[in-house]
């Protein structure tokens, strides 16, 4: 054969046995042009990456993280602006007032210290349009209680549950999110430890549980069918997205028998798992039936 053949070409064994031809810039064939598959889930993934970026018109306009930031740190004065039009200044609205606007400051904070990489890709035109729907929606849940719509002086015992939500739901979220950060700057891979042990989105669970207690102290069912909406058609598929990236990376079989996608998988175990959520569930339903845990605290005694 000829030595100044356009490419050369040399023949490797795989893993299994059978030859690969492999070209001179280390592209594998089979002797016909090798294409990429795409799975279902890396379809998707596309997908939702084209509509939160690059919904037409293409145009570019500013990062997600600056109108999130935007939109977060402005909280308290909406809620602020709102009581003084509303000249509404029960328990509720301060209790939201605090919640919610701390909320704004602590998100700040972390963007400054910790920022996430996936929120500084600009937008199109096209993909404010869902980010506005969603900011909206978000804006509607303090005007509700500035209005007189929600509960306007909510029981000791709701303030307390509401305030221990957002505490622990903050912490979750924060922490989980500096892990991820300091965490993929000195080695890129799956994080599976520490607050990430045994559940695969911990920073979604913080920020679910406290946007769920703005719901609660609310106590209305509009707050909590638009957090479902957003949960359901939102968090489910950038949380799918991230299942797409974590098969690709080692260890992920492993990682994922003892994790569950969101609820920590309790010491590892599906069964233990149930029980103590299963057990948690019902108490809460009955406590609730019952008008709340101090209720059913007064009845047994």
């Amino acid at each position: 054969m000829a030595k100044d053949q356009v490419t050369q070409r040399k023949v490797k064994e795989n893993a299994n046995g059978q030859s690969l031809t492999q070209t001179k810039n280390n592209k594998p064939t089979n002797g016909n042009n090798h294409k990429e598959t795409l799975t279902t889930g890396d379809k998707v993934a596309n997908w939702v990456g084209w509509a939160m970026y690059n919904l037409p018109p293409s145009t570019k306009t500013l990062s997600l993280a600056f109108f999130a930031n935007a939109h977060k740190c402005t909280m308290l004065l909406y809620m602020f602006g709102l009581m003084i039009y509303f000249k509404n200044f029960s328990l509720g609205c301060w209790v939201y007032a605090a919640l919610h606007g701390s909320y704004g400051f602590l998100w700040n904070l972390k963007t400054m210290a910790f920022p996430d990489k996936t929120h500084q890709e600009r937008m199109s035109i096209g993909s404010l349009i869902p980010m506005f729907t969603v900011l909206i929606a978000y804006w509607y849940i303090p005007y509700m209680m500035a209005s007189g719509q929600s509960e306007q002086n909510p029981s000791y015992e709701r303030v307390f549950w509401s305030t221990l939500i957002y505490v622990l739901g903050a912490c979750i979220m924060m922490i989980s999110d500096a892990q991820k950060y300091f965490c993929l700057r000195l080695k890129k891979g799956l994080i599976d430890y520490g607050m990430f042990a045994h559940t695969r989105n911990p920073n979604y669970l913080g920020e679910m549980m406290l946007y769920g207690s703005f719901a609660l102290i609310s106590n209305r069912w509009i707050p909590w069918i638009i957090l479902l909406s957003v949960w359901c058609f939102i968090f489910s598929l950038t949380m799918g997205v991230k299942e797409v990236s974590y098969r690709k990376k080692e260890g992920w079989e492993q990682y994922r028998k003892r994790s569950y996608i969101l609820l920590p998988k309790i010491y590892g175990s599906g069964l233990f798992s149930f029980i103590i959520y299963g057990a948690g569930l019902a108490i809460g339903l009955y406590c609730y039936s019952k008008g709340g845990a101090y209720e059913v605290i007064k009845e047994w005694r």
